[in-house]
């Protein structure tokens, strides 16, 4: 009985180190992502800055 319990403890702790790897994977790609579109939309707000400010008279 005793070592049923034991792997049991042993499956739970190896299910928490699987969420945090996903959950680290998770958040490297949420940044990854999120910098690429901040460059991109950054860019966008340039260009219409640049033109509202040529076509003021």
């Amino acid at each position: 009985m005793s070592k049923l319990i034991h792997t049991q403890k042993k499956q739970k702790g190896a299910s928490m180190i699987e969420y945090a790897i996903i959950v680290a994977l998770v958040v490297i790609g949420a940044v990854t992502v999120l910098s690429t579109l901040g460059t991109d939309i950054q860019g966008v707000f340039t260009g219409i800055s640049t033109k509202l400010t040529d076509a003021t008279p």
